[in-house]
């Protein structure tokens, strides 16, 4: 596979060259969990991949309950289709675990802890949704240290023991039983092989450890999983590195521009990035305290960042790596355009530094 194929493949998997979706549910069952640690901008990682969608039809998804924000993949906050969530927590939860056992344990936070205060959550919850403030109010009344990083710890497990996840009122918890459709009766090998085609079909091309990183599988977990659906894939070598991907039709390289949002897939879902950017300016994107900016992508490669504000309209600022061509120019000012049509406000001002 060459490397131009390589990017319209993936631009292409990403639903971003066109897409025959039609509802923001669509979006998130064929990426799988996005990632959506800024609420606003998980709502413009779905509308960049919907054309002509709008702000509020992706917040009406939410109200529905056909998607839901959680803690899921590696402890972070994903947009996840309600009919998934139990599924892809039944495959994830071990890892994620794991992952936070050493700090837990600095934090004197064991098992017996953390099973008194999912209880307490729940008790709190069955009577009223609580934000985040509430909930940390109501656990130190009860006599639960929540200091020193506690409450994130003890919001994760909840999360991923299947308890709680996030209403559409940004920083309200609710009951998962109250919230989302009744439990399918899915094998964890089914939910693996589920979660390995969703990302393959979205990310792809990637390779095993670009999955294991995104999923917060170990290699071994991410390996297994991917075998069962080997079959539905193509291979390819790229760099010396296998990769795969769900193949559809043969991709062509067009000319391409787009504006992304922070913590965007395009970018965070992949361990190796080195096919769509420079490294150079991997550090503008990611800071050092972790967070992602969001991203101008011109012919698949990331090309700058952007920044919006939001008032009575759009005033956006396109930040470059390069110089722009005035072709490429006139491509990120539909963008922007597109940007203002999904907030459903006016573009004010578009300027460049």
């Amino acid at each position: 596979m060459k490397p131009e194929e390589f990017l319209a493949y993936r631009l292409a998997n990403h639903q971003l060259l066109s897409t025959s979706l039609s509802t923001p549910l669509d979006i998130v069952s064929h990426m799988g969990p996005i990632q959506a640690q800024e609420y606003g901008s998980s709502h413009w990682a779905i509308g960049a991949r919907l054309p002509n969608c709008t702000i509020e039809d992706v917040q009406q998804a939410f109200t529905n309950k056909e998607i839901v924000r959680i803690t899921c993949l590696r402890g972070t906050l994903h947009v996840v289709a309600a009919t998934e969530v139990r599924a892809i927590l039944q495959v994830i939860a071990p890892a994620v675990r794991i992952k936070l056992k050493s700090m837990q344990k600095k934090l004197e936070m064991d098992e017996k802890v953390l099973a008194k205060t999912n209880s307490l959550i729940v008790k709190a919850l069955k009577k009223k949704q609580l934000s985040r403030e509430e909930l940390s109010y109501y656990l130190h009344q009860h006599g639960v240290n929540i200091e020193d990083n506690r409450m994130n710890h003890i919001l994760y497990e909840a999360a991923i023991s299947g308890l709680i996840c996030n209403s559409p009122d940004k920083g309200i918890y609710v009951l998962q039983e109250d919230w989302l459709p009744p439990a399918t009766n899915i094998t964890g090998a089914m939910a693996s092989g589920i979660l390995a085609k969703q990302y393959f079909s979205s990310h792809g091309p990637a390779s095993l450890a670009d999955f294991a990183f995104w999923s917060g599988l170990s290699v071994t977990e991410a390996k297994l999983a991917l075998q069962g659906i080997k079959d539905q894939l193509s291979a390819y070598s790229i760099n010396n590195t296998e990769i795969y991907t769900v193949v559809h039709k043969k991709q062509s390289t067009i000319s391409s521009a787009f504006l992304l949002p922070a913590f965007d897939e395009y970018f965070l879902g992949y361990k190796d990035r080195s096919q769509l950017i420079d490294q150079e300016f991997i550090s503008r994107i990611m800071t050092k305290n972790g967070i992602f900016n969001p991203i101008m992508v011109l012919n698949g490669r990331i090309a700058g960042l952007w920044r919006r504000t939001i008032k009575s309209g759009i005033e956006m600022n396109l930040q470059p790596f390069k110089a722009l061509a005035k072709k490429e120019m006139r491509m990120f000012e539909e963008k922007a355009e597109e940007f203002a049509h999904f907030m459903k406000l006016p573009l004010k001002r578009l300027e460049i530094s």
